[in-house]
């Protein structure tokens, strides 16, 4: 009898980790609403429909600044109301923290018009997360992030820095110190 207790024990414990979609046990959401797993922040609601990243193998920020100014492709429908957050490259080496100095290049479009907003992909800004330096889309969506990754945003307007309108940004991370 005590074997089948026992066995009962074993099966409900499997059976409630197998309910669990074998999460990593490191994912969690921080104070922000941003969820952090598998090494890459997640936020409330990941891009729909994007591909898996594909792996950057350089850490050389020559190498990283002489990718080509990505093509960035505005999402159809009303904008997303929480910021969203997905990988297109996936960076390698230490993840970005609060706190970071980082160099990035960057280029933005207008969510409602698919038009260009800004561009600063021929120039790196050097900026420290959680300065107030950049918008509060950036500061969510940015940890996490690795160098030579590649990382698009969706900043919805209360997360640009002006109240601007939403705005799809693609940001490359050249460089962490």
């Amino acid at each position: 009898m005590l074997r089948w207790g026992a066995l009962a024990a074993v099966l409900s414990v499997l059976l409630a980790f197998g309910a669990c979609g074998g999460q990593s046990s490191t994912e969690g959401t921080s104070t922000d609403g941003v969820k952090s797993g598998e090494g890459r922040p997640q936020a409330v609601a990941e891009i729909p429909n994007l591909p898996p990243p594909k792996q950057s193998h350089t850490t050389s920020a020559k190498a990283i600044a002489s990718r080509p100014e990505p093509k960035v492709a505005v999402p159809s429908g009303p904008p997303p109301k929480e910021l969203r957050v997905g990988d297109l490259i996936a960076g390698v080496g230490v993840s970005v923290k609060t706190g970071d100095e980082v160099g990035l290049r960057w280029v933005a479009y207008s969510y409602s018009t698919g038009k260009l907003y800004e561009n600063s992909w021929t120039l790196t800004r050097d900026t420290v997360l959680g300065a107030g330096e950049v918008n509060e889309g950036w500061e969510r969506g940015l940890p996490g992030m690795r160098v030579g990754g590649l990382r698009e945003l969706i900043v919805p307007s209360n997360l640009t820095r002006f109240g601007e309108e939403p705005l799809v940004y693609v940001v490359s991370l050249l460089w962490l110190k």
